[in-house]
């Protein structure tokens, strides 16, 4: 019985030792899950799409108004008409035609001129006078060829259009709306370093800006809007020289420097 029970024994510690030295199999780890991404800005997905869409612009032509309101609208220059500009740029067009009428900054009387460049010459058309002024010097024009910029709408021909926009501060996508007859995104733009805002309009087709409502505050906190709005835009027109000076019939030629206007005005 004393064997039977010893050779039990030893059985079991045998088998406890086999149970031992016998590897378990190791658990599989739980593969942990990975943070999920934030959800991009749309407001920055638009605008990236906007600066790709304008900058791969060589030519546009377009018909323009630029109004203000509040205190800044005495100091800008407000008028419409059409534009053609191509060429690089900064803080104007280096080729271009403006066919407006306007009234300059402070200024009672409204202007209806041609101006134009090659980017070598410059003219101006004078329809008041019926005189086209033409020279190498922007001046040839007086202060008309300068101030018949303010319909152009410059990041058309900047080589990063909208990367002011995309490094500011803060940008919102606000929804839809219509200008002219293209539907927009309207976006809501804080500069950075207190450069004021503004609100884009860019088309939902093809990703050009259309509008722009610049906000701009003086000391006094008061709000004064610069608004340019562009519409029946063409990319690449078919135009027959564009940027070349012409004289109308009956009108004078001159290279001489027009006089500037002066002020008060």
């Amino acid at each position: 019985m004393k064997q039977v029970l010893f050779l039990l024994m030893g059985l079991c510690v045998v088998n406890a030792a086999v149970a031992q030295e016998t590897p378990k199999t190791p658990e599989t780890p739980e593969t942990p899950e990975e943070p999920k991404a934030p959800p991009k800005n749309p407001a920055l997905e638009i605008l990236e799409k906007a600066d790709a869409a304008t900058k791969a612009v060589k030519l546009v032509s377009y018909k323009g108004e630029v109004k203000a309101t509040g205190w800044v609208a005495p100091q800008v220059t407000a008028g419409s008409g059409t534009a053609v500009i191509g060429g690089d740029c900064f803080s104007r067009p280096r080729q271009f035609r403006f066919d407006v009428r306007f009234q300059p900054a402070g200024a009672t009387a409204t202007l209806d001129v041609v101006a134009g460049s090659d980017g070598q010459k410059y003219f101006l058309i004078d329809r008041a006078d019926q005189v086209v002024y033409k020279g190498e010097n922007p001046a040839v024009g007086g202060s008309d060829i300068a101030d018949a910029a303010f319909i152009s709408m410059t990041e058309y021909c900047h080589p990063r259009p909208f990367q002011d926009e995309l490094r500011g501060e803060k940008q919102e996508l606000k929804g839809k709306t219509t200008i002219g007859n293209e539907e927009c995104y309207e976006i809501h733009v804080t500069y950075s370093g207190g450069q004021g805002q503004a609100v884009w309009f860019f088309s939902t087709k093809d990703n050009l800006p259309r509008r722009v409502d610049r906000i701009v505050r003086n000391q006094s906190g008061e709000e004064g809007v610069i608004t340019t709005t562009l519409t029946d835009l063409v990319v690449d027109p078919k135009l027959q020289d564009p940027f070349q000076a012409y004289v109308p019939e009956g009108y004078a030629e001159s290279s001489k420097f027009k006089p500037r206007r002066r002020t008060p005005r």
